[in-house]
């Protein structure tokens, strides 16, 4: 199809004549009484309305009537990536005869195909026939950089940038460039004027979407390292720019994952990133159904440092909650890594209780919050209500607390599993029961006492229960 015939033009005409052209026909072929015509019009419209689009269709027109479907064959093959077909071809045509277009395809094929030294000698040549030509000094900066000449490449592209070139595959190649280099106040000065640019422009194709979400990932991942306030000062116009384009999540899911783990980790330098942080992780959250395998794993990180977040300024959560948040939350986070699963918090608890954990941090932890129970409750029930993460984390030992009809025998229960695990009585024993580290010593050497009296089977339950020990708290007790 020739998108110029079908809107009855002259070939090569320009957008706004395109526009013009595109609205006098809807007005003659409506779609109620000729919906195939305009169809047809329609098609051909939007597709010159893609800037990338109708420069092509521009170039077709001044290649030999004879030439054009190889031409457009060659287009196809580099759109699907079969690039040794495509230089192939152009490599046929241009032993018949000279034709600019398939020269210039042919030098485009080369960098994708990692043909970086026959694409050197190509633009270079086609440089110095025309050293103003800013096309071919772009591609020759793109065949430096994919050589490995990156100094060279720096250079060209800041000459293109102080010529004023403005076109995200310019931009999305110069930050990486620029990244590089490390010239952080380049990489700040170009987002700046990226920003600017992707406004102004009438609509978003999906690849220009594509090269942005790039750009902005090099931000994410070089800025936050070297200037995390600025990243942090343009996060609202970086989800701005991500958010009002009307195109499918996907395109940004890494970029936008990857500027929730910029912002968490500026959080713990700086409590400012936390509205920001939110903002991010409530829209994600918010695409839930739309998120891919490959970010489920983030997305589960990014709901459990929402959490965590909130639990630090919420005023009924005590303390020794706040702790044990921390201390979940970081095993949450390390086992996820390790394991690479994207539920980490399934079932964490259960393993964290097994006997090959070797750090009695946890149990101390678990000991210190039973014997806490009565003021930590409120705090509890809220963990149960609000946040859902930690409440899976928590698992069977959340709902153990909740339901809890003996202090004691939880104490006890946990108690035992500590000395199985550790060899000796757990901190939050020796702490509560007014002990000083000379009893670990004592117990190790074998001559540890309690100071309590051992309860006897049949003695009454220290609980108040009014039953036998062994009916009530030492049920299970082996």
């Amino acid at each position: 199809m020739d998108p110029f015939k079908v809107l009855h033009l002259e070939a090569g005409a320009d957008k706004q004549a395109v526009k013009r052209a595109y609205f006098r026909l809807i007005r003659q072929y409506r779609p109620e009484e000729e919906p195939e015509k305009f169809k047809e019009i329609r098609e051909a419209y939007e597709y010159l309305q893609e800037d990338s689009n109708l420069v092509t269709a521009q170039k077709i027109t001044q290649i030999p009537t004879e030439f054009r479907h190889p031409y457009n064959q060659v287009l196809e093959w580099i759109k699907k990536e079969e690039y040794d077909k495509a230089i192939a071809l152009c490599e046929r045509v241009l032993d018949i005869v000279e034709i600019m277009e398939f020269r210039i395809l042919l030098g485009k094929a080369y960098i994708l195909n990692d043909n970086s030294g026959k694409a050197v000698k190509l633009w270079e040549g086609l440089c110095q026939k025309d050293s103003e030509n800013i096309e071919y000094m772009e591609q020759l900066g793109k065949a430096y950089w994919a050589r490995g000449w990156n100094n060279k490449a720096f250079q060209i592209y800041c000459t293109l940038y102080e010529k004023g070139v403005k076109n995200l595959s310019f931009y999305d190649n110069f930050m990486d460039i620029a990244a590089f280099q490390e010239s952080t106040e380049l990489v700040c000065r170009i987002s700046l004027d990226v920003f600017e640019y992707y406004r102004s422009l009438e609509n978003h194709a999906r690849e220009d979407a594509e090269s942005m979400s790039s750009i902005l990932w090099t931000i994410s991942e070089y800025v936050q390292d070297r200037d995390y306030e600025w990243l942090l000062g343009h996060s609202d116009e970086i989800f701005d720019i991500m958010t009002e384009t009307p195109l499918e999540f996907s395109i940004y899911e890494d970029t936008i994952m990857g500027m929730c783990t910029a912002l968490s980790e500026i959080l713990e330098v700086d409590e400012a990133a936390g509205p920001v942080f939110f903002k991010y992780g409530e829209y994600v959250v918010s695409n839930e159904n739309n998120i891919s395998e490959r970010g489920e794993l983030p997305l589960t990180i990014i709901k459990a440092n929402m959490e965590k977040i909130k639990i630090e300024k919420d005023p009924l959560i005590h303390e020794i909650i706040k702790e044990a948040s921390n201390l979940w939350y970081g095993l949450l986070t390390e086992k996820a890594a390790v394991r690479n699963t994207a539920d980490p918090e399934i079932s964490l608890i259960k393993e964290l209780l097994g006997t090959g954990i070797g750090d009695g941090a946890v149990y101390d932890t678990l000991l210190y919050m039973v014997n806490d129970l009565k003021n930590i409750l409120p705090g509890l029930q809220r963990v149960k209500k609000e946040y859902p993460v930690l409440r899976q984390a928590m698992g069977e030992f959340l709902e153990e607390m909740l339901n809890c009809s003996s202090q004691q025998y939880l104490f006890n229960k946990y108690e035992k599993k500590y000395k199985k695990l550790m060899g000796y009585p757990s901190g939050a024993r020796l702490m509560l029961s007014s002990a000083g580290e000379d009893d670990y010593d004592a117990y190790e050497n074998g001559t540890y006492r309690r100071e309590e009296a051992k309860i006897g089977r049949n003695d009454p339950c220290p609980c108040g229960s009014g039953k036998k020990y062994k009916k009530c708290c030492g049920r299970n007790i082996v």
